[in-house]
């Protein structure tokens, strides 16, 4: 398939006339035909605008111009995956179809043509006398891609969810892109997923060194439950009681000095190392203090049974005069 657009595209778009070019002899360039496409989920289905009416019927009529070829018995066939129909000025048509027999002698003139359209696996070529007796017919789908497409001559219904366009809203790709590399541009296309899908491999790829560089912050939940901050799996100690160092849900590395406060509405609210400190201050200065109002103070032992105690021994050391 790709040959075969190729090998048309090579063709050039302009004709002068032999022996000359337009700064020499100055003769008018001719131009041979335009081409829009059909993008669609998988492809994009090039649609040819033929200026030359000859070309177009040896394309469509001519023994080994791409329709139609002589076999082994020197009847004239169809190839597969390819059809043309001849319309005749008289209102009639010729059709050349696969698997279908060809008979020649009522096969039309040139010059009983008033359009043709030719169809393979590369596309459509279409000319006409009258380009606004073509007519083109599509449908989209929810990314707004081409689903369906047709190419007819003169009066020809339109179906349900169809909608009918002209050759010149059909895509025009970008001038040289013959790889199609703009197909990745457009979403809904499956060039445009496997650029996604290879932007995600990338980013997980990625992720091992944000996660060395980004430890999970192991907390206890409200069942006293270790789990991880960034995936909340269930962390388990080994058989020799040590907690794992990465979590097997995420796979990140745990940090155990923080800890998520397991009451409150805000479960984004890390505890960080400074408040943990600040914490083991508080608690040092609680026990201080709890020490100190349970044995109490010189000042607050003053009138107490002790103090009397400690007078009394005091008064029994010293010497009589």
């Amino acid at each position: 398939m790709k040959w075969c657009i190729l090998s048309i595209q090579t063709q050039t778009d302009d004709k002068a006339e032999p022996n000359g070019t337009e700064d020499q002899r100055g003769f008018t360039m001719k131009k041979k035909w335009e081409v829009r496409y059909f993008v669609t989920d998988v492809a994009s289905i090039p649609v040819y605008k033929a200026y030359s009416k000859t070309e177009t019927y040896r394309q469509a009529a001519k023994d080994g111009w791409g329709t139609v070829y002589r076999d082994e018995n020197n009847a004239l066939v169809c190839d597969e995956d390819i059809s043309a129909i001849l319309y005749l000025k008289n209102g009639g048509y010729f059709g050349i179809f696969p698997y279908e027999e060809i008979n020649t002698k009522e096969m039309p003139k040139q010059a009983a043509c008033a359009a043709i359209i030719v169809s393979d696996s590369c596309g459509f070529t279409f000319w006409a006398e009258d380009f606004n007796q073509i007519h083109i017919f599509v449908t989209y789908d929810e990314n707004g891609l081409v689903d369906t497409y047709r190419v007819e001559y003169g009066d020809s219904p339109i179906y349900d969810g169809e909608m009918e366009i002209r050759f010149e809203d059909l895509y025009q790709q970008p001038e040289g892109d013959w790889k199609e590399t703009y197909r990745a541009e457009i979403p809904g296309t499956v060039e445009y997923q496997r650029k996604q899908e290879a932007a995600e491999l990338a980013a997980q790829a990625a992720a091992p060194v944000e996660r060395d560089a980004a430890p999970a912050l192991a907390r206890m939940d409200d069942l006293g439950v270790a789990r991880c901050g960034e995936c909340g799996a269930e962390l388990l100690c080994s058989g020799t009681g040590d907690m794992p160092d990465v979590c097997q849900g995420c796979g990140r590395r745990l940090e155990y000095d923080f800890f998520r406060e397991p009451d409150g509405p805000d479960m984004d609210g890390y505890r960080t190392r400074a408040d943990n400190q600040q914490g083991a201050g508080t608690a040092a200065e609680a026990a201080s203090e709890g020490r100190e109002t349970a044995l109490g103070t010189p000042e607050t032992m003053a009138g107490t049974d002790a103090t009397a105690e400690e007078k009394r021994r005091k008064k029994r050391k010293k010497k009589p005069p």
